[in-house]
């Protein structure tokens, strides 16, 4: 029998420190029919100049989740991170993403995206995605 605690907590006790991050997708994301059919509001001719905007949870460290997701951290190439993430974390996770991520802490007071619980983060990861699209951001969510 295993006894480790760590095991028999459930989900939202393990995951006190989640966090909701946002990344800009690389334009040729617009290749997927998920983004287009969920940003009607982006008109067609806004597709090569518009970044779709990433929005997900993780209990990593944003920077970690970024390299997860291309494929950067154990070496195991993923061709979907590396054709709809921009080419580097610094252009990925930019001070617009930054400054979007403050503005929709100080609209919700109370809110830390990097502090939340489990059950926190999911709301929050859906909350800030609309409220992203609210803005006339295109936005994918996890």
């Amino acid at each position: 029998m295993n006894t480790s605690p760590r095991l028999n907590r459930p989900f939202e006790h393990r995951s006190s420190a989640c966090r909701v991050y946002a990344f800009h997708m690389d334009p040729s994301s617009w290749k997927m029919r998920t983004i287009r059919q969920h940003n009607p509001h982006v008109a067609s001719g806004d597709y090569l100049i518009t970044f779709p905007i990433y929005v997900g949870q993780t209990v990593r460290t944003i920077q970690e989740r970024y390299r997860d997701h291309c494929g950067l951290t154990h070496g195991k190439p993923s061709i979907w991170g590396r054709r709809r993430f921009m080419p580097t974390f610094h252009s990925a996770f930019d001070r617009e993403i930054i400054a979007l991520m403050g503005l929709y802490e100080t609209e919700h007071p109370g809110v830390c995206l990097d502090a939340l619980s489990g059950i926190e983060a999911e709301q929050h990861e859906v909350g800030f995605g609309r409220w992203l699209r609210s803005r006339g951001y295109a936005v994918y969510i996890a």
